[in-house]
């Protein structure tokens, strides 16, 4: 990988970007393009089981050996993430701070919510996975099942997918935000309805170095919507980061 710098000789971190759950690369390019108008180089990293099939299912440990695998660690590194590739992110972070100076997590998933209406979800979603078959022959009960749990991704799902979306799940449990020590960025849609706004103040309130950027109507993706802003919130970051290491 070739190394980027400023005119000043200050070399510009390079981004990796993982994606949501669903996965659509030319959206990603437009993103892409206009950060290379900017001089930041950015790689789109394919998520195994998004992108490729698994033979097994993975969690969240295999992630993470995943993403270090795929990162080049000679030169500054900002890992950004969007919905699930934010968790796998953050978690990411946890464990390998020094491997990363900046984290990035736009309208990320993995804060655990104990509310009424999250544990009947959850609970459907177990459900589900312990019926298996005997589900799948009641066209009723699966319909309700998936209803209730409103998770569409799980239902259009590889029975591997399944069972790797419920170990994710399963990671958000107590996770330690406070003992993120990178410096992190939070950027979230105003109207997001799937992972909402509270989540990314929750996650800003336990992080301790980390800045809350909320884009007004913007939902679920605003890198999508609005790349413009994303854009010049990353060259904030990168000018911030070059600073520092003068």
């Amino acid at each position: 990988m070739a190394t980027t710098t400023t005119k000043s000789g200050t070399i510009i971190p390079h981004l990796y970007i993982l994606h949501g759950w669903a996965y659509d690369s030319q959206k990603w390019e437009i993103l892409q393009r206009a950060l290379e108008k900017t001089n930041i180089e950015a790689t789109l990293l394919r998520i195994p089981g998004l992108t490729s099939p698994l033979d097994r299912p993975y969690d969240i440990s295999d992630y993470i050996s995943w993403i270090d695998t795929s990162i080049e660690k000679k030169t500054p590194v900002i890992l950004l993430g969007h919905s699930n590739g934010g968790r796998l992110a953050f978690h990411y972070a946890l464990e390998h701070p020094s491997n990363i100076s900046h984290l990035i997590l736009i309208d990320s998933a993995g804060v655990e919510h104990t509310d009424i209406v999250s544990q009947m979800k959850k609970n459907a979603l177990l459900l589900l996975a312990k019926m298996g078959k005997k589900v799948t022959r009641s066209n009723f009960l699966r319909n309700l099942l998936y209803t209730i749990a409103r998770e569409k991704d799980y239902q259009e799902a590889s029975p591997v997918m399944r069972k790797t979306m419920q170990n994710l799940l399963a990671a958000d449990h107590n996770f330690p935000f406070s003992k993120i020590a990178v410096p992190t960025a939070l950027i979230w849609g105003e109207k997001d309805t799937i992972t909402p706004l509270v989540d990314g103040l929750t996650m800003h309130a336990k992080i301790k170095n980390s800045k809350m950027y909320t884009i007004p109507e913007a939902r679920h993706a605003p890198q999508f919507t609005h790349p413009e802003r994303i854009v010049k919130i990353i060259e904030e970051i990168i000018e911030r980061i070059s600073k520092d290491s003068i």
